[in-house]
């Protein structure tokens, strides 16, 4: 699907927000798998059970299973990966997943809770790599690794250098037309790739 203006990103970005969806590649079968896995080293090493938002530093280890859940949220659902969890409030997973329908919502949390290198920081924003590429013969799921050549930092990690010749800072976030961001972060910073128009 062809994106020109805000409109349409917002089309596309509430097809991908509706379940069951793809997301950085990985079917929804692919991104239960790592459920089990996560369960049984929680299960094993109970201390290992994330109590605090990365995102925010939120935290209520008085209510671990109600308000003070702390998601275990992957970017990457390889199984191998599938330990590298990025922990997040419940507020930060929401307003995360639903960025590409909301993307100023997103761009104003970021700001508000800026760290300079921090994964949350370099999240790409195009809900067609999220889902489907359209390729000749067919559709096919762009993996991860196409979309973040490089990875991502991980929980605690920070890509200062990366982060600052990839023109990231916290003003970036606050920019008043919100269509230059979600172009910067069409892809991840630093990567080349096709980006839309987004005109009005």
């Amino acid at each position: 699907m062809r994106i020109e203006t805000l409109s349409d990103y917002v089309k596309v970005g509430k097809i991908v927000c509706s379940a069951p969806w793809h997301y950085n590649g990985f079917r929804p079968e692919a991104r239960a798998l790592v459920n089990q896995p996560q369960r049984d080293v929680k299960k094993a090493i109970p201390e290992i059970e994330p109590t605090v938002c990365d995102v925010t530093g939120w935290s209520d280890p008085s209510d671990p299973r109600g308000r003070g859940y702390i998601f275990t949220h992957l970017e990457n659902y390889s199984l191998d990966a599938c330990l590298d969890w990025l922990p997040v409030s419940k507020l930060t997973h929401r307003i995360l997943h639903a960025r590409f329908v909301n993307p100023k919502a997103w761009f104003r949390y970021v700001a508000q809770h800026y760290r300079h290198g921090a994964w949350w920081t370099m999240l790409c924003m195009s809900p067609v790599k999220m889902f489907v590429r359209a390729a000749p013969g067919g559709g096919i799921m762009t993996p991860y690794w196409s979309i973040y050549p490089i990875g991502l930092p991980r929980s605690g990690e920070y890509w200062e250098d990366h982060a600052t010749k990839a023109g990231i800072s916290r003003d970036l976030f606050l920019a008043d037309d919100i269509r230059e961001t979600i172009r910067f972060f069409w892809n991840f910073p630093g990567s080349t790739g096709d980006l839309p128009d987004l005109r009005r």
